[in-house]
């Protein structure tokens, strides 16, 4: 949904364009939240969030009401025409389908000794229509889809708290950075490596994901609300119930493949993290200060540090091993399916003995050069040490290993593809075009290469050696020749 302006001399029309590329989704049910003991929130504080989040969206959102909310909401209150009211009692979903069960599960005895007493005044251990009515999102979603079948995203926004900060609100969405076969969800704590199963999660109030705010690809909308339905009735039928967050992370775990995860620790910020951001800037940290780097932030940049060893962090490498290159490599396959049009990749130091003066300036020298891929560096790599002869085996059984099956060295316009000519340290700015010339295994090959071979400094080094080939040499001399041989066969 695109808004386009036109001002006259006494009045200003305001368009709303309809791409069919995303729609968004909410509902408010009252399940008298007013009156709990604990985690009481009123049903004015709701529609008051309602308000902000109404006033400022520019996509079509499908807002899902019983009848007497809705005349509460819309009682002298004008709304913009991208906002389109639903009967929430025309939707089959899961609250209708499940609350007796759930009810009787939630106060019998079996359920209650299964979580502890610090947890007992949690809301999903005590209301099911709480945790059901959650479970039925992508039940709305399914409706608004039947209804609406041909947008690309089918994207979910709570109705409430989240929207008290006009910067969690969906604005200026670049549809590239979600990816088409994956339900994009916000973590706000990296899910653990080994399952942690529901009933472990009872007893725990860690949060590894958000249920305000989550995208469903058109094509998985229904198999999304199947496998959400099955872990209904599994967990009915082992007496449990909880909310959706925890239900979702078992299904992530269930099927990992089927999820982007946004690590992200402020909550509810997801979609401020999907904005137009043409540039994503990707610095490799080892135990420094890099504040300076927010002097680059603006609206069309994301930044994203790495560490290493530091699993505080949402983007961490677990071991130090071949300096920025584990970053670079880990970056581009936790982004592959939706990276920004350009990447800055940098160190972490914004004075260096490699580039000239401040980093800030040179990553605008970088996007004033309009090169599909600029190096900032001063330094000039020198020709491999063939003298070495350890090293140069070691170099050429990599190549032969990991490259040469895309990038054929015959083909090589110099077989010493570093030649005195190419500038080194690797800091460069990358557009995804030729990020994406290599299927995500080239990357996830060295990716585990570099953490796991013998020596992490000569990981580095082949890497710094060689992103230029892959980026520079290979798109202008490489691939042209590939596709010309293609054509003569």
């Amino acid at each position: 949904m695109s808004k386009f302006i036109f001002q006259f001399k006494y009045k200003i029309i305001i368009l709303y364009m309809d791409a069919n590329e995303i729609i968004f989704v909410t509902a408010f049910k009252d399940i008298n939240r007013t009156n709990w003991e604990h985690y009481n929130r009123s049903t004015e504080s709701y529609i008051n969030y309602f308000y902000t989040l109404a006033n400022n969206i520019k996509y079509k959102l499908i807002v899902y009401l019983e009848d007497d909310i809705k005349n509460i909401v819309v009682k002298n209150k004008t709304f913009n025409e991208n906002i389109i009211f639903e009967d929430l009692n025309n939707v089959n979903t899961f609250l209708n389908k499940y609350l007796e069960n759930d009810k009787k599960i939630i106060e019998s005895e079996i359920y209650k000794n299964k979580v502890p007493d610090y947890r007992k005044k949690s809301p999903e251990h005590l209301y099911s229509d709480y945790n059901l009515i959650n479970h039925s999102k992508i039940n709305f979603i399914r409706d608004t889809k039947e209804k609406n079948p041909n947008y690309l995203f089918y994207a979910w926004i709570d109705f409430g708290r989240m929207n008290e900060s006009i910067d969690n609100i969906p604005i200026d969405i670049n549809i590239s950075l979600i990816p088409k076969n994956k339900i994009t969800y916000h973590f706000v704590n990296n899910p653990p490596f080994n399952k942690i199963d529901e009933e472990e999660m009872l007893k725990s109030h860690a949060v590894y994901l958000l249920g305000s705010s989550f995208i469903v690809p058109n094509n998985l909308v229904e198999k999304f609300e199947c496998l959400f339905e099955n872990k209904i009735i599994e967990w009915q039928e082992k007496n449990i119930t909880d909310d959706d967050q925890n239900l979702v992370l078992q299904l992530y775990f269930d099927n990992p493949e089927l999820f982007y995860g946004i690590k992200n620790e402020k909550w509810y910020n997801m979609y401020s993290n999907l904005r137009n951001k043409t540039y994503n800037i990707v610095l490799s940290r080892w135990k420094k200060d890099t504040e300076w780097v927010y002097r680059m932030k603006n609206n069309n940049t994301n930044i994203m540090i790495y560490d290493k060893e530091n699993s505080n962090n949402p983007y961490n490498i677990p071991v130090n091993r071949g300096r920025e290159a584990s970053v670079y490599l880990k970056y581009i396959i936790d982004h592959f399916e939706c990276l920004s049009e350009y990447t800055f990749f940098i160190h972490d130091e914004e004075y260096s003995w490699h580039h000239e003066g401040s980093i800030i300036d040179r990553f605008k020298e970088a996007i004033d050069s309009k090169e599909l891929y600029y190096n900032i560096n001063n330094f000039i790599l020198q020709d491999f040490n063939e003298n070495n002869t350890e090293s140069e085996k070691e170099r050429l059984e990599w190549y032969e290993k990991y490259i040469e099956n895309y990038i054929p060295y015959n083909l090589l316009p110099k077989k010493n593809w570093v030649n005195g000519e190419h500038k080194g340290c690797a800091q460069f700015l990358v557009h995804k075009s030729l990020i994406i010339n290599f299927p995500k295994k080239f990357y996830e090959d060295l990716y585990e290469w570099v953490i796991n071979f013998r020596d992490s400094w000569l990981a580095g080094i082949f890497l710094e050696f060689s992103w230029h080939l892959f980026w520079d040499i290979y798109p202008k001399h490489i691939k042209p020749l590939l596709v010309e041989n293609c054509k003569n066969v």
